[in-house]
């Protein structure tokens, strides 16, 4: 297969420029990252953003502030994310493109009790760019973090004119999901909201999909008819990376097991129905079945880590852990 790449003023360069501007975002945007000094800023985040306005894909204005509880210059932030770009991003954080980035970048330290400094950067940021920008909150925190922030974010008012974006995992269980609904729709519309998991727009993911629903060899005999078992390997080249309090809380069968790997069905399914559907086949294990270990190293090919208890940050293990 051939491609034909077109010259810079082409009718092939002309409609990719169309095609992004039709796509990038027509109202400007002051956009939020709470937790943006964590490892889901520095991995994910950060590069992502740099990606998307190297592409074209950002508003024509718009200001990215990132907030946490540690105070930051905004260039001691914008050194933070080139380092994150130059690690994790798909393009060297170099050139106009990365001037232009940097440029959007600012840092306000801010806690549910005390909001001011992010109040006066997302003022700041909404005189700069003129008009009336709209606003984007995505809370890159751990789920304790979740309800303190809307809470915030609707007693300053800074929920007027915007939409939020919460990572998962959302709750514990159901009635903590549902708690979590209640203080979401106190501030904010549902049409507001926007639950993410990271992973599931993954090119591997939809890759899947693609060859499982629109597959005529596989389609038809894709099911549990034909298929014995299926086997989930999660291989992990990273340790927990600073996160152990979140993991104590939370941990690594609600990060990892009901998000990642249980994506559902295509866009035309209701929104629960894969995940239901997965969870109404698994058979229930007793204790005995399960096996559960405390890492010590790491496996063969991989980096060198400490294991859990030697980490600093871990807090003490509860009789439930």
């Amino acid at each position: 297969m051939h491609v034909r790449h077109g010259a810079p003023g082409s009718d092939t360069t002309k409609s990719a420029t169309a095609r992004r501007e039709s796509i990038a975002p027509s109202d400007d945007h002051v956009i939020v990252v709470f937790g943006a000094t964590g490892d889901l800023s520095r991995r994910k985040l950060l590069p992502g953003l740099f990606h998307l306005a190297r592409a074209g894909l950002l508003p024509a204005r718009y200001r990215i502030i990132g907030s946490a509880r540690s105070a930051l210059t905004d260039d001691e932030f914008r050194r933070r994310a080139k380092d994150a770009v130059t690690e994790f991003g798909r393009a060297k954080p170099t050139g106009e493109a990365w001037r232009a980035f940097a440029n959007s970048l600012f840092f306000a330290a801010a806690e549910p009790t005390q909001p001011q400094p992010l109040l006066d950067a997302v003022a700041a940021a909404e005189k700069a760019i003129g008009g009336h920008p709209r606003r984007l909150f995505h809370l890159a925190v751990p789920p304790a973090g979740f309800g303190p922030t809307v809470g915030m974010l609707g007693g300053t008012d800074l929920a007027r004119n915007a939409n939020v974006i919460i990572e998962k995992p959302f709750g514990t269980d159901l009635a903590s999901a549902r708690a979590l609904n209640e203080t979401i729709h106190a501030t904010f519309d549902e049409s507001q909201v926007f639950r993410i998991d990271h992973f599931l727009g993954r090119e591997s993911v939809d890759n899947i999909l693609a060859l499982r629903f629109a597959n005529g060899l596989f389609e038809p005999i894709w099911n549990r008819e034909h298929v014995s078992h299926v086997q989930i390997d999660v291989p992990e080249t990273i340790g927990i990376e600073g996160r152990a309090g979140f993991f104590e809380a939370t941990g690594t069968f609600r990060d990892m097991i009901v998000t990642h790997p249980r994506r559902g069905g295509p866009v035309s399914w209701p929104s629960r129905c894969g995940s239901v559907t997965v969870c109404g086949c698994m058979t229930p294990r007793k204790r005995c079945r399960c096996w559960s270990a405390r890492s010590g190293g790491p496996a063969a090919g991989m980096r060198s880590w400490s294991s859990w208890t030697s980490r600093t940050a871990a807090p003490p293990r509860t009789s439930s852990s």
